[in-house]
């Protein structure tokens, strides 16, 4: 890790199980002072040693239950976290909002659409002591210079038994089971091309594990990866994986803790047990297609391969291979 990287911790008090109390104003950006109380639970646990953590979010709003996940990454260069948030309703990532912590709070900004006009998004934690917490969101319409306030959220520490009594009994699936073959932990035996696109032959090999933990009763999932490159690098990643109910598609997003930012979402979907997964990013200066294939033999093992393409996907190279072996049960 360069000496600019820096290690932060700041979501700490975050961990674990909370009960929210959630204030949210009703019409906002149109002047109106109504506001709805509802009540909801978070359970936050860390990824890669606390530089993220995956908040698991449910709330009895006045227009329905609410099921969302926010991912914060941790970026070690520009020493800024990321923000990333999804609802099950349609499975679609929200604009990161990306800030830091200073003086014991954390503010952190977007520019987005919010019904047809162009906002800034702020988003605000405050931690509390060791068992409260509080959140806010608020819209600005004036490039920063104004803040209107539309949802508080109080946390309380919460013990287990009160946080799962609160939560939504499972329904019935809304979305697909494609990936429920992969969740629990696995050994992952790799084969990396050691030049992608460079005509070059020689193969590197490595092994390293793999957790997979599902949620929203396995419409998305997180993989959280941990390997150790033959020249001593440890590299740890993860992947976001969300199904999109209207689309009948999965987006898959990765990311490493070298970087703490998503990637662009590689988006498809299982045809006969058969997932297949593509992109467009710029590698090495040039633009070129990536394709995720994803293969299952039963429960107990799975494979994964990586490719690339020049000619708009007339011919594919491959350049990375995982074999995953179940460890668990």
């Amino acid at each position: 890790m360069a000496t600019t990287d820096i290690i932060s911790r700041d979501f700490d008090f975050l961990h674990g199980r909370w009960r929210v109390r959630n204030r949210r104003l009703l019409r906002p950006l149109t002047g109106s002072n109504e506001w709805a109380e509802f009540e909801g639970t978070s359970v936050v646990r860390a990824v890669w040693d606390g530089q993220g953590c995956l908040e698991e979010w449910e709330g009895d709003a006045p227009t329905g239950h609410i099921s969302a996940v926010s991912l914060h990454l941790w970026d070690p260069r520009a020493h800024q976290w990321s923000m990333h948030w999804a609802t099950r309703a349609d499975g679609k990532l929200g604009v990161p909002t990306v800030g830091c912590f200073a003086n014991g709070r954390g503010d952190f900004f977007a520019h987005e659409d919010f019904e047809g006009r162009a906002i800034f998004l702020r988003l605000r934690w405050e931690p509390r002591g060791a068992n409260a917490c509080r959140f806010e969101q608020a819209f600005s319409t004036d490039g920063g210079a104004t803040w209107e306030t539309n949802w508080q959220m109080e946390f309380t520490r919460a013990a287990n038994a009160d946080v799962f009594a609160m939560r939504a009994p499972v329904r019935a699936r809304e979305g697909a089971c494609d990936f429920d073959y992969l969740h629990g932990s696995w050994r992952v035996h790799n084969r990396r091309l050691r030049a992608s696109l460079a005509l070059a032959t020689e193969w590197y090999e490595f092994d390293g594990d793999v957790t997979e933990s599902a949620f929203w009763d396995g419409d998305g999932n997180l993989e959280e990866y941990d390997a150790v490159l033959p020249d001593g690098v440890r590299l740890r990643g993860l992947a976001l994986r969300l199904y999109e109910p209207d689309a009948q598609r999965w987006t898959i997003r990765w990311a490493s803790d070298a970087t703490g930012t998503l990637d662009p979402p590689m988006t498809g979907a299982f045809i006969d047990g058969r997932g297949a997964f593509y992109s467009q990013e710029r590698y090495d200066g040039r633009m070129i297609f990536v394709r995720f294939l994803w293969t299952h033999r039963g429960e107990r093992s799975a494979r994964w391969e990586q490719s690339f393409s020049i000619d708009g996907g007339k011919t594919w190279e491959m350049n990375w291979i995982m074999d995953f072996s179940r460890t668990g049960t």
